[in-house]
């Protein structure tokens, strides 16, 4: 074992290796996992496993690991053995991880945060088996061959309060479901679809009008109609909202959103679709970060953008704005942090 490069992907204050490799490569760190188990009252060490022989090596309190593809089955048996594991990262780029190597994780009594990240060769079967976890607080699926049925397991997994899904072949039809968690906190929906029923041209989120515990959205890389948000101006705690990278996004969209004045937090960055004018529909909610980083109109936005008054962090990046107007901008928001370029 050696101590290696700093991760804040799962929670730790460092990251402990466990392995026989010669050559790391470079980790992209994840913020959202290290804020959720701040929020979650916990900071300890995280262990990434690169083997069989890393898993062996893992200290008996252990709660934080992340796993590579180059462990074999056994290595994950073994490590589901490990009974104060608290949350798991498994990538699997190259195909190696599978539904078996999930089944050991069946009924874990203590895992509360599982990430299962490009495991082409996971499916609705290997989701299942994790959808038994008792205790299970956060799920994170990108790039895995899952479809409606795994919706269904995730559905039913009612102790979940952060849930990811991102790019999978499943239905908005099936998403529904998701009404039913009601103790979700953080949801996270990008490049859903579902080619062979043509619905990514209808995606529905009124679900989200159930979700009464509801605090954080980001729903990404998607065609949205009119009315596509109107669910989440209902949901009254929701005070963070993500819509980065919506092509189709337009100022329509979010007159919708101005009545929703729960709403703190608002990331509409590369969204080309945006002028200034859908400020004004925002000017009735008391944001406190606006991001319209990439979006080109907004180099226009200055004079609306001065009276967001309650505005304690503004990004302006790639959008062309003049220095000057960012000069003006900062004598009228004293007490913002604005970003330009």
């Amino acid at each position: 074992m050696r101590l290696s490069w700093i991760i804040p992907s799962l929670a730790g204050a460092s990251l402990l290796i466990c392995s026989c490799a010669t050559q790391l490569p470079t980790y992209e760190p994840v913020d959202d996992w290290n804020q959720q188990w701040r929020e979650w009252g916990r900071d300890s060490v995280c262990f990434e496993v690169w083997d069989r022989r890393g898993v062996a090596d893992l200290p008996i309190e252990a709660e934080h690991v992340s796993a590579v593809p180059s462990i074999d089955v056994a290595g994950f048996e073994e490590l589901a053995s490990r009974k104060r594991l608290l949350s798991l990262s498994v990538h699997g780029s190259d195909g190696h991880v599978t539904d078996r190597m999930l089944r050991p994780f069946r009924r874990h009594p203590r895992l509360q945060a599982i990430r299962i990240w490009s495991c082409y060769q996971v499916t609705d079967r290997g989701v299942g088996y994790v959808c038994t976890i008792p205790n299970l607080r956060s799920l994170d699926i990108y790039d895995c061959s899952i479809t409606d049925e795994a919706i269904d397991s995730i559905s039913d997994v009612r102790t979940l309060e952060d849930l990811s899904i991102s790019e999978v072949k499943v239905s908005w039809k099936f998403l529904a479901q998701l009404g039913q968690l009601q103790r979700l906190k953080s949801l996270d929906l990008e490049g859903i679809y579902r080619p062979d029923l043509d619905v990514i041209s209808h995606p529905d989120i009124s679900f989200c009008r159930k979700l009464t515990n509801l605090e954080k959205v980001r729903i990404c890389g998607l065609p949205i109609d009119a009315q596509f948000l109107a669910p989440l101006a209902d949901v009254s705690k929701l005070h963070t909202l993500e819509l980065r990278g919506n092509s189709n996004l337009t100022d329509q969209h979010l007159k919708v959103l101005s009545g929703a004045t729960q709403l703190k937090v608002l990331n509409v960055s590369l969204c080309a679709g945006l002028t200034p004018r859908c400020l004004e529909y925002l000017r009735s909610l008391n944001l406190v970060e606006l991001n319209l980083g990439e979006c080109a109109a907004m180099k226009h936005a200055a004079e609306v953008l001065m009276k967001f008054s309650s505005l304690k962090t503004l990004n302006l990046g790639g959008t062309g704005i003049e220095e000057a107007d960012l000069t003006r901008l900062r004598a009228a928001l004293p007490d913002t942090d604005i970003y330009g370029s």
